[in-house]
């Protein structure tokens, strides 16, 4: 006996749609546009130090999801700096921006994301991300649902937000690739200016304060108006971080990343205190004494303008 024809996606598709939503249906998602110019950035592959990192042979996988699920207490776009989580990447400098502006105000992030709007040629959703360039100009980009995956499948770099009935929420992952994409690789956003990270969120400049050049006074001031006229302020640690810094961490059972970029969620003039996010999605340093903010942090940048 012959054998039939061999299944493809599409067929199965078409399949499962007819199934369980008819036939309307699958008139509807044959019909999609097939966005031809997407964007695929290059993995990792560098070596620093004694460290080699080559993702090149990792595989770019399918990850269906929506753009934007709304969890409890959120926004009504969706859009949360809980949602983010670091991966295996250096780009903090991008990520603590995003999450400083989204914490602001999550409707305009959640406006630089539509879609899907087609199908990719691989099969996948295709999404339109907006994202400034250096001269603060929008620039669009079209990138699909495959990200580069781990062996067992789970994204390589940024991580899903919340989870809904019909898959993992992916804004932040579509905004690095587009980002990725933007500079040329995912190798060069791995680690760079938390300055070119606010600019290509917000499309506006920022101003940098080294802390060793202000006291706790005029920290604590900068910051606390910056936090009240809803201008997204990120710090940066130094390259080693200093002793001290370490027996504190120690002491309060928190881990200190060197040459990473934290943001800040809020912070209290009267209370002299400064609550530090981590996009890692973990070691937060809330209520953060300033004394201590500027024992452990060697910069802070301002945005320039309310993102209100």
């Amino acid at each position: 006996m012959s054998a039939g024809p061999a299944s493809s996606p599409t067929v199965d598709r078409v399949l499962q749609l007819q199934r369980t939503a008819g036939n309307a249906a699958v008139g509807r998602w044959l019909a999609r546009e097939v966005i031809t110019d997407i964007e695929v950035p290059s993995a990792v592959n560098h070596t620093r130090g004694t460290v080699t990192q080559d993702d090149h042979a990792l595989r770019h996988e399918r990850h269906q999801g929506v753009p934007f699920v709304r969890g409890a207490g959120e926004d009504a776009s969706g859009v949360d700096p809980s949602d983010i989580r670091q991966g295996f990447i250096g780009d903090c400098f991008f990520l603590s921006p995003l999450m400083a502006t989204a914490r602001i105000n999550p409707s305009k992030v959640a406006k630089m994301v539509r879609g899907p709007i087609g199908e990719s040629p691989s099969g996948g959703s295709a999404y339109e991300v907006k994202l400034y360039n250096d001269s603060g100009d929008l620039v669009t980009h079209h990138v699909d649902d495959r990200f580069i995956s781990n062996a067992d499948g789970t994204p390589r770099y940024a991580q899903y937000g919340d989870r809904s009935a019909v898959g993992p929420e992916l804004w932040v992952m579509l905004m690095e690739k587009a980002w990725a994409a933007q500079r040329g690789g995912f190798n060069n956003m791995d680690f760079g200016a938390a300055s070119d990270g606010l600019r290509a969120v917000t499309g506006k400049s920022s101003t940098w304060h080294n802390v060793a050049t202000e006291n706790t006074d005029q920290i604590i001031a900068n910051i606390s108006q910056a936090v009240a006229d809803g201008k997204p302020v990120v710090c940066n640690t130094p390259a080693t971080i200093t002793s001290p810094a370490l027996a504190w961490a120690t002491a309060a059972g928190i881990s200190l990343v060197n040459a990473h970029s934290y943001n800040v969620a809020s912070a209290s003039k009267t209370a002299r205190t400064i609550d530090v996010q981590n996009p890692h999605g973990r070691n937060h340093l809330p209520g953060l004494a300033v004394g201590d903010f500027r024992m452990i942090f060697e910069w802070y940048g301002i945005l320039d303008s309310s993102v209100k």
